[in-house]
């Protein structure tokens, strides 16, 4: 016998988007590539509201944030591996929708606590997807590793720092909860 394949919508977020998703019972996963993360909380009630007024029980529709992120073994190294390629990236979108070219401003912002990026060591990483989580509350959460972007060998080490530190510190937080 098969299993269910589980069918996702991922969006930027507007309150529309996670209406319409609500209304199909599709579970959902908000892209947050800038800005402070809280500022979902608004779409994911409504989300979680028209789902419930249409009949669909709330533990069967999860709620998922994909970020940004990179992990290195110290706060220090990840942010200096980071910023380059992130720069990159993200002036050619800026580019493309006229926004400002990116600057280390703006990076800092987004790594700090209130911002959209999860970038350090995998205490920082961990204890910021703790965070985020909780306050969401989310039943999934993905970082997106840069691809392309840096050398082979420091994504495959920061995937392994991911599997090996981050989701261990994470894992066990929510077990003890």
């Amino acid at each position: 016998m098969q299993e269910e394949i589980p069918i996702w919508l991922a969006t930027g977020g507007t309150p529309e988007s996670s209406m319409r998703a609500a209304e199909f019972g599709l579970p959902i996963t908000y892209a947050i590539i800038g800005g402070n993360p809280r500022r979902f909380k608004r779409n994911i009630a409504v989300y979680r509201a028209v789902a419930e007024n249409r009949g669909y029980r709330a533990e069967d529709m999860p709620v998922a944030v994909h970020s940004w992120g990179y992990i290195a073994e110290t706060d220090e190294a990840a942010q200096r591996e980071f910023y380059a390629p992130t720069k990159v990236t993200h002036d050619i979108i800026a580019r493309e929708r006229n926004w400002p070219p990116y600057d280390q401003a703006h990076f800092h912002r987004e790594i700090s606590d209130e911002g959209a990026m999860f970038v350090g060591s995998p205490e920082t990483v961990a204890k910021k997807m703790i965070k985020v989580i909780e306050e969401l509350n989310l039943n999934r959460f993905m970082i997106h590793l840069p691809v392309g972007s840096m050398p082979h060998d420091r994504v495959m080490h920061a995937i392994k720092l991911y599997g090996e530190r981050v989701k261990p510190i994470v894992e066990e937080y929510f077990n003890n909860k």
